[in-house]
């Protein structure tokens, strides 16, 4: 599947938040393929983003995406905003269920990240400076 098609589906689907906050997006002109389920890559990527709207409280709210190409562990991605970051407290324990940053709301989002990453192989790591960051790799199934 195309990754890049479903990211952009998915920026589609929150363009009234989109447009009322002015978020802006930086995505790769290519994010890749991989054989995956379309309902992971969606759910995973959708988290992600929607993360990186709704906690985003810059003037100026950016979302990138990116391809970091095939390395070991698969195809590696990065999400990342331009927001106030994760805590470095809460490092270690956003992807436990029902974890709630500052501003959370079910805390179960990035435990599904982490887990269709795992389903497929890959890695996950946070960086909670200049911004959320998420690097993650999957394999093709």
């Amino acid at each position: 599947m195309d990754v890049r098609e479903t990211v952009m589906r998915i920026i589609e689907e929150h363009e009234p938040v989109v447009a009322t906050r002015g978020v802006s997006f930086v995505v790769a002109d290519d994010l890749g393929k991989v054989r995956a389920n379309p309902t992971h890559v969606y759910q995973l990527f959708s988290n992600l983003i929607d993360n990186g709207i709704k906690h985003n409280h810059n003037p100026s709210p950016v979302v990138e995406v990116d391809y970091l190409g095939e390395g070991a562990t698969g195809h590696v991605y990065r999400v990342k905003d331009n927001g106030a970051g994760i805590l470095p407290e809460d490092v270690d324990n956003i992807f436990l269920p029902f974890f709630k940053g500052e501003d959370g709301s079910t805390g179960i989002g990035l435990t599904i990240v982490e887990k269709l990453v795992k389903l497929y192989g890959g890695e996950i790591k946070v960086f909670p400076n200049g911004g959320a960051c998420f690097e993650f790799s999957l394999k093709d199934r």
